[in-house]
């Protein structure tokens, strides 16, 4: 049973369910997102054997790192449901349940923007592939592209090298290259060309999945407002994976979310009055911040960071609010929500608030 994948699959699909019926929507999101499948870790042989199997859930890494301390409740949980389906099964055992990272390749552009794009680095193998196809078809020869082929070699590899990916053509010089296509098996043009297409076939596909987009990496340390910081958790994943106008747009709300719940985290009614006199609604996150900020700020030593506080708070507050979508504007709101929490974590800080 625990050996068959479809049925695997079949199982954690009733589990989705189960736990959204019963509310529990985060472990669904997790079991949604993971690539589920079983190993055997241990076989008895006493009584005439047992299998022990652990069940492994491979998530994304945004998702893993957002849940990663809560990920052994995950687990524990997960195998008391998975224990429902093994009642009445023998000699099989379910013994663990393992939730981590997806291991695959992700690429990062950003490791390479001093030497290259995406764009351009394709462009670059195109012309690999060109110079490889044409001295082994009856093009130039050899010695009169060898330097050009070798320093573009050399450039490319560089590249191959910092972007984790192994360079998949070993043919350092077209002599290395001529020493291969004369060795028998590839006696046709038809065949050189074949194989130089087929040499860079997963770099392509690697590439074209990849997003040219260079993650927001704004520095951010967590506040221990739970809701801030997950929300800016998920904008920035959602920033770093988003591809399309609707995609942005979402960026926006969840960014709008997280500064009403910054605002809902430092206001104090008590304390805090509204510039306008006009009390605040519990979403009306722009009074709340402005009366936070004017209080926590007082005094004429403070108005260079009053005004500085103010000017990112209406930056992030008027991003949020717009419908236009691009994947700039939809970075700048990011970076701008995430440094309006830093200021107000400062601030918070610097005035020894506890909330």
């Amino acid at each position: 049973m625990l050996e068959n994948q479809d049925e695997i699959k079949r199982m954690v699909s009733t589990m989705i369910r189960l736990f959204q019926d019963q509310g529990d929507h985060e472990i669904s999101k997790i079991l949604r997102a993971a690539d589920c499948f079983t190993d055997i870790v241990h076989y008895d042989n006493w009584n005439g054997g047992t299998e022990y199997f652990s069940l492994n859930l491979d998530i994304d890494t945004s998702l893993f790192a957002f849940y990663e301390g809560r990920l052994s409740e995950f687990e524990a949980r997960i195998k008391e449901k998975m224990d429902i389906f093994m009642r009445g099964i023998e000699r099989e055992v379910l013994s663990t349940v393992i939730i981590r990272p997806a291991v695959k390749h992700y690429v990062d552009w950003s490791a390479v923007s001093d030497l290259t794009t995406k764009d351009d680095f394709v462009e670059r193998i195109d012309k690999m592939k060109s110079i490889l196809i044409s001295v082994s078809t009856g093009g130039p020869k050899i010695e009169t592209v060898n330097g050009e082929y070798m320093k573009l070699y050399d450039q490319l590899n560089e590249i191959f090298d910092k972007l984790k990916i192994e360079n998949p053509n070993k043919f350092k010089s077209l002599w290395d290259w001529y020493g291969r296509w004369s060795s028998g098996d590839l006696p046709s043009y038809r065949s050189r060309r074949q194989f130089v297409n087929e040499l860079y076939k997963d770099v392509f596909e690697l590439v074209q999945k990849s997003s040219d987009v260079v993650a927001v990496d704004q520095p951010y340390e967590l506040t221990g407002w739970m809701r801030v910081d997950r929300g800016v958790a998920e904008i920035r994943k959602r920033i770093n994976e988003a591809s399309t106008e609707e995609q942005y747009q979402a960026v926006g709300l969840i960014s709008r979310e997280t500064i009403i719940s910054l605002a809902q985290a430092v206001y104090d009614p008590e304390v805090h009055q509204s510039l306008d006199g006009v009390a605040p609604s519990g979403t009306d996150a722009k009074r709340m911040l402005e009366a936070f900020i004017a209080y926590e700020l007082r005094g004429s030593s403070e108005e260079a960071y009053r005004k500085y506080a103010k000017a990112a708070l209406t930056l992030a507050n008027d991003l949020t609010h717009r419908r236009s979508a691009s994947i700039h504007e939809a970075s700048i709101c990011v970076i701008a929500v995430i440094s309006l929490v830093n200021i107000i974590k400062v601030i918070t800080n610097k005035s020894n608030i506890r909330f």
